[in-house]
């Protein structure tokens, strides 16, 4: 709703900064032309005039076209997503499957499973470990059935499908 309003007021801000800078901007076009085909010294001042013009134009849509580039820019540094809650830790499962610490690893992502339920990423790391580091597809099967009952609709339904299918159809 906020984003809505915020888009419409960038419309409105638009609108006033064009129809401040569109006169401005006609005007310094007319006296260049006609400025060019009077010649001579007529010249110069249909030139300054016509600067002077455009200048006005452009402060008038400059802070428009500022906030416009930064602000895309700006969130690739300083995102506005914030969350409500911490996120899980999937460093600690990760390391102790670097290390070779299977079981560690797996009870580290059902501790994840605890605060998080249905966190398909959790999932899939399961899945993935009791088919390639334990060589049990029977485990694999069972923490997928478990998964269905847990993780719902949308892309992570879709991630865990395809992960059973990839890591299952690699196993055999």
């Amino acid at each position: 709703m906020a984003d809505r309003r915020q888009l419409e007021n960038r419309g409105v801000n638009l609108a006033v900064r064009l129809a401040i800078a569109a006169p401005f901007a006609t005007l310094g076009m007319i006296v260049l032309v006609k400025g060019a085909w009077a010649g001579g010294f007529a010249t110069a001042g249909a030139l300054i005039l016509a600067t002077a013009c455009f200048l006005v134009a452009g402060i008038a849509l400059a802070p428009w076209v500022a906030e416009a580039v930064a602000t895309p820019a700006g969130n690739l540094f300083f995102p506005d997503r914030k969350y409500s809650r911490a996120q899980p830790r999937y460093s600690i499962p990760e390391g102790h499957r670097a290390r070779c610490e299977f079981q560690a690893a797996m009870d580290a992502y059902e501790a994840i499973l605890v605060e998080f339920p249905g966190d398909a990423r959790c999932f899939i790391a399961l899945m993935d470990i009791a088919v390639t580091e334990l060589h049990d597809a029977a485990l694999a099967e069972g923490i997928y059935r478990r998964a269905c009952g847990e993780v719902v609709g949308g892309t992570d339904r879709h991630r865990l499908d395809e992960a059973h299918a990839e890591i299952l159809r690699d196993y055999r």
